[in-house]
């Protein structure tokens, strides 16, 4: 199967960034000094492009002598999360749509928008030295063109096709082929083979303990304690142990060899992989095992009813912000959230903020139930949460303003049963990306799996568990 255009960049822009980030794994046999310090200018260039499309918009268009092609899309932040989603973390499409709040074709737009972006603006002298240097056999034409094309132009998307296809030549055979092939194959053969649709007992390599130590986000780790009892029978001699904490503690444990799994409300950092790299020489891999949603509480007397994604990047990262903007009162808001060690506060920073830090008036709590309370207590509090984490709570959840609905998406349905208010998770909307605050819950494992740690995801996944989820107000990974 051929590849387009686009894909074709998206290949160069992966493999020099997996270079960048595993060049001590080539020899200077392979790759020269020179050639190294060529490689990782680019992808510095390919860092700085993206970290760039959160600058003022007036900064972007005069970037780069007037010569920068901006990227086409008026919503440069979406461009930016776009291509760290792709590029940085190699998430997929229905993960790309749920994190920006778009259906599966403009998520599908935004990245092809953010690699054109990118391409269209790595400076062409860089690709040249590399592509001399590394195309033994290549098409005379092909060179001449290229040769003739670099004085004139300062960027990828002034060139022909034809270039292209020199550069996977080039770099694509000398660095893509030689990675993936070989030292990639450690991620993302692991990630192909423990996908959800696979039995993983079968790919296992045999367990040294019987104990399965586990602990990280209580959204999880609940759950797992319900059916602790259950895996007992399916699995007599296993041991279970579970312990909640965060998302980041956990994978630092899973790291350090303390435990086997980790339970956390997001996927790894990149800081996070590098540092499993140097400490264990082993990948860690990320394990779906639930769709969750991230719902937005206010006190139950509070007015309003919908909020945008920019009306909560407001809040949250402009000090002394009054509710009358958003259609209250003339109260200022009261922010609460969890400390930054919770994958939920992970998720909503990068998610909401695009990343940046939360306003210095946003107090933050390490327990939820203590977050919970003030927001219940406050009039004017608003603060976000896992929606497990506010079952029987007396809260207002609000409903999320997209651009495909104004009048804002509901995560829930309200309903009444013998008097009493009951509050479920909208399967439908979560599982169609219409939510825009919908996310994934993962067990991060590291290396290879051992037998009874892949008997264990193979429990979470089977049928007769994802099909209990509802009642825990999470929807199963399978449609």
């Amino acid at each position: 199967m051929s590849l387009t255009e686009l894909e074709v960049r998206k290949n160069i822009i992966l493999t020099i960034l997996d270079f960048s980030t595993h060049i001590d794994r080539y020899s200077d046999t392979e790759i020269s000094d020179t050639q190294k310090s060529e490689l990782m200018s680019l992808a510095l260039a390919i860092n700085n492009l993206i970290k760039h499309l959160s600058s003022p918009m007036a900064e972007i268009s005069s970037y780069n002598n007037g010569k920068y092609i901006a990227p086409r899309h008026n919503n440069y932040l979406r461009v930016k999360r776009a291509a760290e989603l792709v590029l940085y973390y190699r998430s997929d499409l229905n993960t790309i749509s749920m994190d920006l709040g778009v259906s599966l074709a403009d998520a599908s737009n935004l990245v092809d928008i953010a690699i054109e972006y990118i391409s269209e603006n790595i400076p062409l002298k860089d690709y040249k030295k590399v592509i001399a240097k590394k195309t033994p056999r290549a098409n005379p034409q092909a060179q001449a063109a290229a040769q003739q094309a670099a004085p004139e132009s300062k960027s990828i998307g002034c060139m022909a096709p034809i270039l292209f296809l020199i550069m996977l030549s080039a770099i694509g055979y000398l660095i893509y082929d030689r990675f993936f092939n070989n030292h990639a194959t450690n991620l993302t053969s692991l990630m192909n083979e423990y996908r959800s649709d696979r039995n993983l007992s079968s790919l296992s390599v045999a367990s040294k303990s019987k104990e399965i130590r586990i602990n990280g986000s209580s959204s999880l780790v609940r759950i797992f304690d319900d059916y602790k009892s259950g895996f007992n029978i399916d699995n007599p001699g296993l041991e279970l142990s579970l312990e909640k904490s965060d998302s980041s503690m956990a994978i630092s444990n899973l790291i350090e060899g303390k435990i086997e799994l980790a339970s956390c409300s997001r996927i790894p950092t990149i800081a996070e992989r590098k540092r499993a790299i140097k400490i264990s020489g082993k990948e860690l891999v990320d394990h779906k095992m639930a769709l969750d949603v991230v719902v937005i509480v206010v006190n139950k007397l509070n007015p309003v009813s919908v909020l945008s994604v920019e009306d909560l990047q407001k809040i949250y990262s402009k000090e002394a912000v009054s509710w009358s903007e958003f259609g209250g009162n003339q109260s200022e808001v009261k922010k609460y959230s969890k400390t930054f060690h919770h994958g939920t506060v992970s998720f909503f920073r990068e998610r909401v903020l695009y990343g940046d830090k939360f306003a210095s008036d946003v107090t933050q709590i390490y327990d939820v139930n203590q977050v919970m309370d003030f927001v219940e207590s406050e009039p004017n509090a608003i603060s976000f949460a896992s929606l497990g984490d506010v079952k029987g709570r007396d809260l207002k959840i609000l409903k999320i303003s997209t651009i495909f609905e104004e009048k804002g998406i509901a995560p829930v349905i309200i309903s009444e049963e013998n008097g009493v208010k009951k509050i479920t998770i909208d399967t439908e909307k979560v599982r169609k990306g219409q939510y825009p605050l919908s996310r994934y819950l993962y067990l991060v494992s590291l290396g290879k799996l051992t037998t009874n740690v892949a008997k264990f995801i193979d429990y979470m996944r089977s049928g007769s568990v994802q099909s209990q989820l509802y009642k825990y107000n999470f929807v199963s990974i399978y449609d």
